[in-house]
Order: structure tokens, then C-alpha cells, then sequence
């Protein structure tokens, strides 16, 4: 619960995200960015914490989508996971929300375990590199099936990462060396029709552009999800 101007209790309203793509894609950066406001440096991926104790952090954060951070409160506990469990509480337009942050591990090994996050999400992030094509190909060939199978008719919002590399000077010349194209904004705009996503949106989690904009897009699409049963997900192992 939380209280409003005239000293009224007002129910919060809580929400799950699920964000899944390719490892190495950087989806734990964007989350990151977003709970704590700065890029992590010393960088551990989600795969890496698979089946050992490690802290889970959660985070919470007064936060309406607006200019200014305010400080975060957090706490920490060592959990035998495969998840990095974050959790943030904004506003869109007035209404607190809470709203709980699941990174997950993008490799095939961890594929049995995986869908364990998936229960009772209300949006899902799928997520690619704009640098790495076959992340994007993976959205249709491995992630929207594995999505659609655990979380039929739950809002998907497909985001496209680093996109910052794009005006990179050290990553347009490795690309051109390697001989593969930076992802485009329209071959992303495709894939999100293709696989029925709510929306398509491209963020850099080093510069920060654009990541407030992924959350507000992704919290609007979970509060059109019901608590109900009705557009929920399940658990399927």
C-alpha cells in the first residue's frame, strides 16, 4: 500500500517482467542501467551464476519516468538460483507500480530450468543484439516458440540492444572485418511484426538512451494483463 497527497492508502499494483534472449546479448546490463542507473562495470552474466549460490539483489526504486533518480534501497541474500531477481517501483501516469525484474540465463544447457521463470509473468521482454544477427534470428527460430509456449497471449516487447555500437568507430571495423552487418532498426521492426510483439524498441544500456522509454513501454503492456488466470503464464516442464 501506498498513500497519496490527501493521506488516502492507494493498493500497489505489482507486475512481473520476464527479459530473455541470446546470452551475452545484454540484458543484464539494460536491467542494470535501469534499477541501479549506471553500466556495470565488473560484469558477471546471468549464465555464469546457473546452479551456484550467489546474491540476488533486489532493488527498490521510487521511480515515475521522469528527469532525477532517487536513492535505492536494497537488500541482498545468498539463493541457490538460475535467476537475477531485481525489483523497482515507478508510476505510470499516477499509479504505483511494483514491478518485479527476472533476468535469465540465454544458454541451451540451461533450457530445462529456464521456463521456471516464467510463471505468472505479465510482459515479456524478448531481447537481441543489433550486432550480433543471430540473436535476432534466434527471436523467431528459439525464443517467441519457448515464450508462446509457457506464456500464451502474455504482451511481448522486442528491444533491441547496443545500439550505440552502430556509431561505434572499433565496432563498425571489427563488424566490416568480420564481414556481418549491424542489425537495422527496420529488420527489427520486421521480426517484432513477425512474431506478434506489442512493440519494437532499440536502447543502449552504456549511453543509457532510450532504456527508461523499454520499462514504460513494457509497464503499460503488463498492466493490460490480468491477475485472473485469464492471460497469465504457466509452467510447463
Amino acid at each position: 500500500m501506498s498513500t497519496n497527497g490527501t493521506g488516502k492508502t492507494r493498493e500497489i499494483i505489482r507486475r512481473k517482467l520476464v527479459i530473455v534472449g541470446d546470452g551475452a546479448c545484454g540484458k543484464t546490463s539494460l536491467l542494470s542501467v535501469f534499477t541501479l542507473g549506471y553500466f556495470p562495470k565488473d560484469y558477471v552474466s546471468t549464465d555464469a551464476k546457473v546452479l551456484s549460490s550467489y546474491t540476488i539483489l533486489f532493488v527498490t526504486q521510487a521511480f515515475a519516468f521522469t528527469p532525477g533518480r532517487s536513492s535505492l534501497i536494497t537488500q541482498s541474500c545468498n539463493v541457490p538460483t538460475v535467476f537475477d531477481n531485481r525489483v523497482t517501483d515507478l508510476k505510470i501516469d499516477g499509479k504505483p507500480i511494483q514491478l518485479a525484474l527476472w533476468d535469465t540465463a540465454g544458454q541451451e544447457e540451461y533450457e530445462r530450468l529456464r521456463p521456471l521463470s516464467y510463471s505468472k509473468a505479465h510482459v515479456i521482454l524478448i531481447a537481441f543484439s543489433v550486432d550480433l544477427p543471430d540473436s535476432l534470428e534466434n527471436v523467431a527460430a528459439k525464443w517467441i516458440g519457448e515464450v508462446n509456449s509457457h506464456c500464451p497471449n502474455i504482451p511481448i516487447i522486442l528491444v533491441g540492444l547496443k545500439k550505440d555500437l552502430r556509431e561505434n568507430e572499433s565496432a563498425i571495423a571489427d563488424m566490416q572485418k568480420s564481414g556481418i552487418a549491424f542489425v537495422s532498426q527496420k529488420e527489427g521492426e520486421i521480426m517484432a511484426n513477425q512474431i506478434g510483439a506489442k512493440k519494437y524498441l532499440e536502447c543502449s544500456a552504456l549511453t543509457g538512451e532510450n532504456v527508461d522509454n523499454v520499462f514504460e513501454a513494457a509497464s503499460r503492456a503488463a498492466l493490460s494483463t490480468l491477475d485472473d488466470g485469464h492471460r497469465s503464464c504457466c509452467l510447463i516442464l
